[in-house]
């Protein structure tokens, strides 16, 4: 499945139905406020699908390192509602009805707080991605040293989603491997899977650092 770059919610809806062999069927965004960014009522979707039993305290896809404010959380009534935050709650990133800007709130040092230069389709690609990536690590994963050293042992590698910021982590890269495995190069190099047997094989040539 080729995955068009140019627009942020397909890389994700993609890299998803590649990784975990699952099909989306259309979504119905009726039951969320008509003024919400179209990407985060796609991201709600793809959460409902994934997590109908799920709570917080249980390993999903979008609280893993950072968590997805449930839609019946947000607190839509102020003029910027709180819709990913910290899991300290050390810092959050807002949103308005009616706009696809995101903004950053610093809790311990207010002084950091700003306008994030992107748009909330793709700070959402970004942030599902990195959750994706920890997500599956708690299953079939590891730390690996460097990009280079692992791509000659790659199959098949396709770069989706590359040097993206997020908050304060350098920026994120993030790349499709052998259809089955999600590597994410940043602070934290993430190799992930839920295939046993490529897991079982990578980390057996890799150089790594157990989580």
């Amino acid at each position: 499945m080729k995955i068009n770059k140019k627009i942020p919610v397909f890389i994700l809806k993609n890299a998803i139905s590649i990784l975990f062999n699952v099909h989306f069927d259309v979504f119905d965004y009726s039951k969320y406020h008509q003024d919400l960014p179209v990407a985060l009522k796609e991201l709600y979707e793809i959460d409902a699908h994934f997590s109908k039993d799920c709570s917080y305290e249980t390993i999903h896809f979008f609280c893993n390192l950072d968590r997805f404010v449930k839609p019946d959380l947000l607190e839509l009534e102020k003029k910027s509602f709180v819709f990913v935050h910290e899991n300290q709650h050390n810092w959050a990133c807002e949103a308005q009805l009616n706009s696809e800007k995101v903004y950053f709130n610093d809790k311990v040092e207010p002084e950091k707080s700003r306008f994030l230069d992107t748009d909330i389709d793709s700070f959402l690609t970004t942030f599902a991605l990195q959750e994706i990536g920890f997500n599956l690590k708690y299953y079939f994963g590891f730390e690996y040293e460097n990009i280079s050293a692992i791509e000659a042992h790659f199959k098949k590698t396709e770069h989706i989603w590359t040097d993206k910021n997020y908050i304060y982590t350098e920026p994120l890269s993030y790349y499709l491997v052998d259809d089955d495995c999600l590597v994410m190069w940043a602070g934290m190099n993430i190799f992930a899977t839920n295939n046993q047997e490529k897991y079982e094989y990578y980390k057996g040539i890799l150089k790594h650092y157990e989580f």
